[in-house]
């Protein structure tokens, strides 16, 4: 290696295993680093906060903190509140309040005692209530349902506990503040990072080689979060972002995880293809490809065999895109593992009602793959769901127990003809069809 000695700041890389290394791997593989990951990783790579934070000392690394915002007034604040239980509508209470918008007096109907100058005010908390996607996982807290309906506190509380023994309102398990973090703290590399690594890695033996693994050809940099809303339950357009990156950071705690490998967050990986007959076939190399981008993808060891593992955090997607998902999941595997390596394919939802429906798709799935094995890659396949739920109250998130899964053994004796299909051809019409 060439002397690098003056440089303004060599990561280390004077010596055979710069400190620097998992701390830079980290930051390159996403685009902000946010604190719960850093945290977690702090317990695989000991040290990781303290380089973090020595990096943005010396202005390699930008910082921003938490976002702290007041979710009953829209209005960003310095401390969080007190956590508070949170409620929403059941499915029961769903009905009960589109019924209601059609008609008060069925209001008055089920209530015949309520006071007839409350009928809005108390429909107001039903419709407050009426949350869907990532509001209905936060909830709303008496607190802010009394500013909302422009009641009494006390009066709320009343009418919450009425509604809860009726069963048009749910408590959900956990409590949330109404003032708190909706976005937390994170990191991220700015230009003068990525120009002086270029500059160290120039004199590195092996310093092409992790110039295209970090990808240092980039001209773009990401600059501070400015929300341009926060919900009524504190819901955000970094809510996927953040969320994925709570998942991996309780996913790399797991004994399974192989902590020395580069893990990647929504990586864009090439998949090569060919026109057969109305659909489309993975080849290991073509001059005609389509892109995948998983939430992350990682490289995990089951019973002494590595398996390359994706996560899909499915929040909004349907089980349409579930299945295109998992036969982008197939060619990927087909271009990318060994034949002795494995293919997991983890799917994250956010209910049970979710659960139960991907449950149902991959099951559909298996039975696609052993009725037709030449569709199926020669590696081993697991394919598995669980809830976000599961992924943040258990003690390893990767173990077996905490999971729906499929295994596909392994077939080499079919000559194999990984398909892609269109929306039309697609074998999910065959096994969920449209009604």
């Amino acid at each position: 290696m060439k002397n690098i000695a003056g440089k303004l700041e060599s990561f280390g890389f004077e010596n055979k295993d710069p400190w620097s290394l998992p701390v830079i791997k980290l930051m390159f593989s996403l685009p902000r680093l946010y604190k719960p990951l850093a945290l977690s990783y702090e317990k695989v790579y000991p040290g990781t906060i303290k380089y973090l934070k020595f990096l943005v000392k010396l202005g390699f690394l930008d910082y921003q903190n938490d976002i702290i915002i007041d979710t009953k007034t829209g209005k960003p604040k310095n401390k969080q509140s007190k956590p508070q239980s949170r409620y929403k509508l059941s499915s029961k209470g769903i009905n009960f309040h589109k019924q209601i918008e059609s008609d008060i007096r069925h209001l008055s109907d089920k209530y015949p005692k309520m006071l007839t100058r409350n009928y809005n005010n108390i429909s107001k908390i039903l419709t407050s209530l009426y949350l869907q996607d990532t509001h209905a996982r936060f909830g709303i807290s008496i607190t802010h349902l009394a500013i909302l309906s422009k009641m009494p506190t006390k009066t709320v509380r009343y009418w919450v506990d009425v509604f809860i023994n009726d069963g048009y309102i749910s408590k959900l398990n956990r409590k949330v503040s109404d003032t708190r973090a909706v976005i937390p703290a994170h990191y991220r590399v700015n230009k003068l990072f990525v120009k002086q690594l270029l500059s160290i890695l120039e004199t590195v033996e092996g310093g092409e080689v992790l110039k295209k693994e970090l990808k240092l050809d980039r001209g773009r940099f990401l600059k501070d979060i400015n929300p341009m809303r926060v919900g009524i339950s504190g819901a955000t357009d970094y809510d996927h972002d953040v969320d994925t990156q709570v998942i991996l950071s309780n996913l790399i705690l797991s004994k399974n995880i192989q902590n020395n490998l580069l893990f990647r967050i929504e990586p864009k990986f090439p998949l090569y293809i060919e026109k057969s007959s109305n659909d489309y076939v993975f080849k290991k190399i073509s001059h005609n490809k389509i892109y995948y981008q998983p939430d992350a993808q990682f490289i995990e060891n089951i019973d002494g065999v590595n398996y390359w593992s994706i996560l899909e955090y499915e929040r909004y997607q349907n089980r349409r895109d579930g299945w295109s998902h998992l036969e982008k999941f197939l060619g990927f595997v087909y271009i990318n593992a060994l034949q002795f390596e494995g293919g997991i394919i983890r799917f994250v939802v956010n209910s049970e009602s979710r659960l139960k429906s991907y449950v149902k798709l991959i099951e559909a799935f298996a039975d696609y793959l052993v009725t037709n094995k030449e569709f199926c890659p020669s590696n081993d396949i697991i394919l598995a769901v669980t809830t976000l739920d599961n992924i943040l109250s258990t003690e390893d998130p990767l173990d077996s127990k905490n999971w729906y899964r499929i295994v596909i053994p392994k077939d080499i004796s079919t000559e194999k003809k990984i398909q892609y299909h269109t929306e039309k051809t697609t074998p999910y019409n065959t096994y969920f069809s449209r009604k």
